[in-house]
């Protein structure tokens, strides 16, 4: 899929642009996340996770936080 470190993706615009099995293994968390739910494990009040890719062969650890974006 052409990911690399750095690379930051917007929920749900750019749905298609990253593994769909890396988005199958995060939707769970960006659903806690959009509900208003949080991770409290984390020094940034809830507002972030990190998560392991399933795939055995090429290991990504994305972290996902919550954001205000404002309207453009």
């Amino acid at each position: 899929m052409g990911q690399k470190v750095g690379d930051k993706y917007r929920y749900p615009e750019d749905f298609g642009k990253m593994c769909p099995w890396s988005f199958y293994i995060l939707y769970p968390r960006i659903l806690t996340l959009l509900s208003g739910g949080s991770f409290y494990y984390y020094d940034d009040g809830g507002d972030s996770t990190t998560v392991g890719c399933s795939d055995h062969k090429h290991q990504v650890v994305y972290r996902i936080r919550r954001e205000t974006v404002e309207d453009e």
